[in-house]
């Protein structure tokens, strides 16, 4: 035997890391398989009054000891998996569930997925599995499902899993996650389970959550962490699928007056006959000619720019006595849009990614984005 149990009541961890430490000096690592078991053993027969924290480090150094050496790590690790599918010591799963989340994440995060929302289960064993999945690198997943388990209504587990829904913030269901937060802070009588509900909101949401939510009348306890919330959707790129037509109307307002067109106005909201922004700029090579330049807006998410609605924005360009125009878009134009354009040399189209490099160009990297979420 290589530990004594009595002793390891007795004495701290770090005498017992330098034993383990001289034992793989004499020895080597081929030594660390029969200490974790012998290890494990103890664990399986600790009372109480053991000192059972001082064990289970002793059981995680052995582990880390092994990471230079693959062939017995995975010994290691083998050696413990058989406890994740055992509930006759609780301490040994959960110890294996945190050592196979770090090491062995692949395998694992399908199966800690399934314990998490498993609703028979023990909910420590729940809560346990929910701080292992933190531990997985958010990039090895492609998916995490457990919305769900926010309809029990256990306040606890709930905090855990909007812990692990921002560890893989960008792996969830952005629309639904989103909508299950706002839902949370709408309805939920747990004051603490409402304020991390509407930070994340700052994670999960686009502009217009700020409106949504800030409209609501706010008591003076969820206050912070709606300001949390405004701070963190701020502090990252507008999306302007987000925000309101006529709000992307002035953005393009000001876009056209950051690279020199001058008296640029938009137009009323009702009766702007197909013309939602006017704009002058000085004519190339002919001093003191002001060219009157009309655009029109079209925020969307998905659908192409068809060809009548080209056909509508040439009458409105015909009727304002315009020089130029501007068709300006979120979204994309079709085939014969384009080929009708080129035909009358006064329309420029823009489409989504010309539109981002133009507002990267004019404000910058990273104010504003073109991202339609799901």
């Amino acid at each position: 035997m290589f530990l004594d149990l009595d002793k390891i009541k007795k004495r701290g961890f770090f005498d017992l890391q330098m034993e383990i430490d001289q034992e793989i000096k004499n020895n080597g690592l081929k030594r660390l398989p029969q200490i974790a078991e012998e290890v494990i053993g103890y664990i399986n027969k600790a009372t109480p009054a053991d000192k059972i924290p001082t064990i289970i480090e002793v059981l995680k150094y052995i582990f880390k000891c092994s990471s230079t050496d693959n062939k017995i790590k995975n010994e290691l690790l083998d050696q413990i998996d058989k406890y994740v599918s055992s509930r006759d010591n609780l301490i040994l799963l959960n110890i294996a569930l945190e050592l196979l989340s770090e090491c062995r994440p692949d395998d694992m995060l399908p199966g800690l997925t399934l314990i998490a929302k498993d609703r028979r289960e023990d909910n420590n064993i729940r809560l346990h599995v929910l701080q292992c999945l933190r531990k997985i690198d958010p990039k090895k997943a492609n998916n995490i499902l457990l919305l769900d388990i926010l309809e029990e209504n256990n306040v606890q587990l709930s905090l855990a899993v909007l812990d692990v829904l921002e560890h893989y913030k960008d792996q969830v269901a952005f629309k639904k996650t989103q909508d299950t937060l706002e839902q949370i802070f709408r309805s939920s009588e747990n004051l603490k389970l409402r304020c991390r509900a509407v930070e994340l909101l700052g994670i999960f949401g686009e502009i217009d959550i700020i409106e949504r939510i800030c409209m609501l009348p706010l008591k003076p306890e969820i206050q912070a962490s709606v300001q949390k919330m405004v701070q963190h959707i701020i502090s990252k790129p507008r999306n302007i699928l987000y925000i309101r037509p006529e709000n992307f109307e002035h953005l393009i307002k000001e876009w056209l007056v950051t690279i020199g067109y001058e008296k640029v106005e938009v137009t009323p909201l009702s009766n702007d006959g197909g013309v939602d922004v006017i704009a002058y700029k000085q004519g190339q090579g002919v001093i003191g000619k002001t060219i009157k330049v009309i655009v029109q807006c079209k925020r969307y998410a998905g659908n192409p720019i068809n060809l009548p609605m080209l056909e509508e924005f040439i009458i409105a360009y015909q009727k304002e006595e315009a020089n130029e125009g501007l068709l300006i878009t979120t979204s994309t134009f079709a085939n014969d849009t384009k080929r009708l354009a080129k035909t009358h040399g006064f329309i420029e189209l823009i489409d989504r990614n010309e539109l981002q490099v133009q507002l990267d160009k004019a404000f910058g990297k990273d104010c504003y984005c073109i991202i339609n979420r799901n």
